[in-house]
Formats: C-alpha cells, structure tokens, sequence
C-alpha cells in the first residue's frame, strides 16, 4: 500500500462510444482526503471510485477528475427548447 506520495498523472481512453480521461493529483497530508469531480450524469460511481483509492493509498490528498464523453446515440446530449429560451431572454415590460 503506498504511504503518502506527491504526484500527478493523465490519461485517456477511447472505447467507443465512450471516451473517458482521468487526471489525478496527490499532495502529501496526514490524512486521506479524497476530492472528486466527475462528469455530470456519472455521480453514482462516486463512492465506487473513493474505495478503490482508499483500498490503495494509506494518505493524503487526491485531486481526480473524470470526464466521460459519450459520442453514441444516448449520449449525454440536450436540446435548447428555444420558445422557452426566448420567453426568458425578452426584456421586462412594465
């Protein structure tokens, strides 16, 4: 199990449709602090991905950053309801 370690690593990983990067940071502390920001959407593999750093570091700080992009059919895709956007954007009338 590694102790403590200060650190930084990138990488990327293309299975389509997915294209997942990972970018991790660590800085000596006392403790393990485990801050993570993953893609919207993907919130649920939050606790999943804590363990298995807790499972592998005894200490300090991790920064890691999860983006996923899917480029398939269900992707995280969003349309713009542009009625409802213009209804907002008009400026107030008295």
């Amino acid at each position: 199990m590694i102790k403590s370690m200060t650190a930084y690593a990138r990488a990327e990983r293309l299975a389509a449709p997915l294209t997942l990067r990972v970018e991790v940071r660590s800085y000596n502390s006392r403790h393990l602090d485990v801050a993570l920001k993953l893609t919207h959407g993907y919130e649920a593999l939050e606790e999943r991905i804590k363990t298995v750093i807790a499972e592998r570091v005894a200490r300090g700080r991790v920064e890691i950053r999860v983006n996923i992009q899917d480029d398939g059919e269900s992707g995280n895709r969003f349309e713009v309801n542009l009625p409802r956007a213009r209804a907002i954007n008009r400026p107030w009338t008295a």
